[in-house]
């Protein structure tokens, strides 16, 4: 009887709690006000949190959810690749979550047909989060856009460029994309210039690295750089056999313009 009462007090409280959580707005960007047939274009998803408020990254950590989108989009468009923004590394008593704060912009690649005919493309998107505070509430939002066809050129989309600053410091790079080649070792990795084109500077602050693994035990690890001659070695735990696949950011970037975040993709040692 006890039981049962406790477990109503805490439906009741999570109840209470999820009528007074905010609903974060979402809405979809489109990279072209107007896409030709046979090209590529991109949307982004556009979710902006309160103050206060966080959710989580597609690896949420040890708390929280994941955050998932599910595209329907008309079978003249063939989707692509989606690309996350990188998280930030919150702990709180000892508890790991990777978590998104203010502003996050979700870039995924479509390409359309080319022979596809004039007339509007739907694309809509299922979009599930926890809202988080003291604790997480599942929230849901299903948003769709519609973006005309033509046979001119792509025309650029006014509300894409004012997120265009937002989106280039979020997205992590490519290491080829900056100039940077990235090997595995036995430690874990080593970073230098692409084509050995001199010396790669010190990487000031810290390091962070977040695995995409889907796993509550697969936890972003605070790493040191270690110099040598050819770059530098950063210890990334990894079991052995498996391949490494993640992001790793540089709390005050990679260089001057460079952005803070590079993508992690190797295979197995």
């Amino acid at each position: 009887m006890i039981a049962i009462s406790l477990i109503g007090a805490l439906a009741a409280l999570v109840a209470t709690r999820a009528s007074q959580t905010p609903v974060a707005p979402v809405s979809l960007v489109p990279e072209f006000v107007v896409v030709r047939p046979g090209t590529a274009f991109h949307v982004a998803v556009h979710i902006s949190l309160p103050d206060s408020w966080h959710i989580g990254w597609k690896n949420p950590g040890q708390s929280g959810l994941a955050t998932t989108i599910d595209w329907r989009v008309s079978p003249r468009i063939s989707p692509g690749q989606t690309a996350w923004p990188f998280p930030e590394r919150a702990e709180t008593i000892g508890t790991v979550s990777h978590i998104y704060r203010g502003e996050v912009i979700i870039v995924s690649a479509f390409e359309l047909r080319a022979d596809t005919g004039s007339g509007p493309l739907e694309l809509v998107a299922a979009v599930r989060w926890g809202i988080c505070r003291e604790i997480c509430i599942p929230q849901e939002r299903e948003v769709r856009i519609s973006i005309p066809t033509g046979s001119g050129p792509p025309e650029p989309s006014p509300a894409w460029n004012a997120l265009a600053g937002t989106i280039a410091t979020q997205l992590p790079a490519r290491p080829a994309d900056i100039g940077l080649m990235v090997r595995r070792t036995r430690e874990g990795i080593r970073v230098s210039r692409a084509g050995g084109a001199g010396s790669l500077p010190p990487i000031a602050g810290a390091l962070v690295f977040f695995p995409e693994a889907k796993s509550r035990s697969a936890l972003a690890a605070v790493v040191t750089a270690r110099a040598t001659s050819t770059g530098m070695s950063i210890p990334i735990p990894a079991a052995p056999g498996a391949t490494l696949h993640g992001v790793l950011v540089a709390d005050l970037g990679w260089g001057p313009g460079a952005p803070r975040a590079i993508l992690i993709d190797l295979p197995a040692r």
